[in-house]
Parts: structure tokens; sequence; C-alpha cells
């Protein structure tokens, strides 16, 4: 029997995941982005590597039957060798469900959009995760926080106006004291991400400068599991990233992609 969970990742620190890509535009380095909605997103293997190298890190014992052999590893006598090599649980992309946005009335607020919600909503019902949250399209160019006077969003030139149905919502996330606004997809989708531009320097002197886009802090993705049998394995997994700093994707040294992975509790514990 398979065990599905969702859990949520809250991004600490700028993320950049890269497509590998060659561009000829101005950015040299993209981040990834999904091949349907052009969201950002982080690709299941860049997701399950980061992952697996956290467990290494760590010494977990649970690496082989969590994520597999490793390629470079010859040892035959492996306990999965029945698996062929493969781990029990299965990765799947990891979608974004929230971004921050600039308010000229305070420093930011979370935005999501119908699509994304949904995209969200498909895999809380995979999961068998019950909520109550429908008609998005009511909640479009909606948010849950009373409006200052003038107050403008980065990119964001709809009118919007307060609405008190973000309960469930802000309970299922834990978003607790957070701004929420739920854009039109289209505003969503072309809201810009951050370009920061990087230089190689030689006793002083440039050698190399790019420019890389990068996933801003504060931002939340999502991801689900599919745990082969034992259901142990799901919650040693869930213990082991609770309250961890785990890094994904490139530039660790310099402190990008650090990130809180924590697994989503519906109200009646099916996803625990």
């Amino acid at each position: 029997m398979n065990s599905k969970k969702v859990y949520l990742i809250n991004t600490v620190t700028n993320l950049h995941v890269g497509s590998g890509d060659i561009t000829y535009g101005v950015i040299d380095n993209m981040v990834q982005r999904d091949c349907v909605t052009n969201y950002p997103i982080i690709n299941s293997s860049s997701l399950k590597g980061a992952l697996r190298a956290f467990f290494e890190g760590i010494k977990s014992d649970n690496i082989i039957e969590i994520f597999g052999k490793d390629s470079k590893d010859n040892n035959t006598n492996l306990e999965n060798d029945a698996l062929g090599g493969k781990g029990k649980m299965a990765f799947f992309d990891a979608k974004i469900l929230f971004r921050p946005v600039r308010s000229n009335k305070r420093p930011y607020v979370l935005v999501t959009c119908p699509q994304a919600l949904n995209d969200f909503f498909e895999y809380l019902d995979l999961c068998k995760i019950t909520h109550n949250i429908t008609n998005l399209k009511d909640l479009e160019n909606k948010c849950n926080f009373k409006l200052e006077d003038n107050e403008k969003f980065e990119e964001i030139s709809k009118t919007l106006s307060n609405s008190e149905n973000f309960e469930e919502l802000v309970n299922l996330l834990s978003l607790d004291g957070e701004n929420i606004i739920i854009c039109s997809n289209e505003e969503f989708s072309n809201l810009n991400l951050p370009v920061i531009a990087r230089n190689q320097l030689e006793n002083g002197e440039s050698k190399n400068l790019w420019y890389e886009e990068v996933v801003p802090r504060k931002s939340i993705f999502y991801f689900m599991t599919n745990c082969e049998g034992e259901d142990n394995l799901n919650d040693t997994f869930k213990e082991v990233i609770k309250e961890k700093l785990v890094q994904i994707g490139g530039n660790a040294t310099i402190g990008y992609g650090f990130c809180n992975i924590n697994i989503i509790k519906s109200n009646e514990g099916n996803n625990e």
C-alpha cells in the first residue's frame, strides 16, 4: 500500500534552482519553470538530490531505503537490492504557491492566484486531505487585510477588495498574521522575479559579470511524496526534516536556498 503526504517549503533565503538552459537575453542564469504554467518550480530530481544531500550530511540511517542506492555505490549487498536499487519514496515537483510582493505601505504581502491554488488542491485531493475552500474565482483580486489609503503593490494593477473568506486557507497553511492577496492568473504569471548581478573578481578587477534570476525569500512551495509500503518511513522523513534548515539549489556558500520544510496538518490529521 502506498502512502502520500504533502509538504510545504518556506524559503528563508533567496532560492536559485537553475534551469541549465542556454539564454541569449540579459539574464544569464534562469530558474526552473513549470512547462505548463511557466511558474517557478523545483523539479523533482533537483528536490530529491537536495534532500538526499541533507540526509547524507546528518548521516541518517535511512538514506538508501528512502532515496535508493547512489549510482557511485558498487556495494551489491544493500538491503533494497530487491527494488533494483530504487528508494521507497517518490518525490514530486515542488510547485510555487505564494511569493512575496512589495507594497508602498508595508514590507510585503504574499501573493497567489486561482491556478496555483487549484494545482495545490489537486495534491491535497490525491492525499485525501479535506478542505472546504471553493469558488476560487470569487476570491480573485481579494485580500485578507484592510488596505491602507493609496496603497499600491508592485506589478499588481487590478483594484483589490477585502474578503473574510481566507480563514480556512490561512489555518490550513499556518499563515496566521500574513497579509495575502489572490490576484488573477495573468498578473501572477507576469510577476517578475528579482535579478541579481554576480561578479567574479581577480585582484579587484572584474573578470566575469553575470545576471542571475532568483525566487525571493518568503516564497512558499509545496511538494508531494509517495511512499511504498511501510508508513514508518514517512514518520522518519518527517521527523528528520522537521525544524531543520535544508539547502536547495545552487550558491549554498553565499546563503542561497535555505528552507524550512514541514508537513501540512489537516484538521482530520490525515496527512500526518
